[in-house]
C-alpha cells in the first residue's frame, strides 16, 4: 500500500499495490516466496526439530506486568492467533513467561 492524496477530501489515501508492482522484475521467478498465502507456512519438520526442555532446578524468572489498554490487549490477541492460525507458534506448556510492550510508531 501507498499513500496518495484524494482529490476530494485533501486527505491521504490507501492504495493497493500488486505483489509484482512491488518486487523488482528480476525477481519474479520468486514471486510465491513474496505473496501471503503462499508464505504463510513455515518448512516441513526435520529430525532437528525440537522442544526447549527446562533443566531440573529451573527457578521462574520473575517479569514485569505491562498495563495494556482494551485495544493493546486486542492487538496481542490478534497477534498470537494468527501465529497459532500460520503454525508459527505453537502453546507453550512453560509457566515461564515473556512480557509484551508496545511500542509506537514514528510518523514520518
Amino acid at each position: 500500500m501507498c499513500g496518495k492524496d484524494n482529490p476530494d477530501t485533501g486527505k491521504e489515501m490507501k492504495v493497493e499495490k500488486s505483489v509484482e508492482d512491488m518486487v523488482p522484475t528480476r525477481f519474479h521467478n520468486y514471486l510465491s516466496v513474496f505473496k501471503k498465502k503462499e508464505s504463510e507456512h513455515l518448512p516441513l519438520c526435520k529430525l532437528w526439530d525440537h522442544m526447549i526442555e527446562t533443566k531440573s532446578g529451573f527457578q521462574l524468572k520473575k517479569s514485569k506486568v505491562y498495563a495494556l489498554s482494551l485495544k493493546e490487549q486486542e492487538e496481542v490477541d490478534d497477534f498470537i492467533n494468527e501465529q497459532l492460525r500460520k503454525g508459527y507458534i505453537q502453546p507453550s506448556k512453560s509457566l515461564q513467561t515473556s512480557p509484551i510492550f508496545f511500542v509506537p510508531k514514528k510518523r514520518s
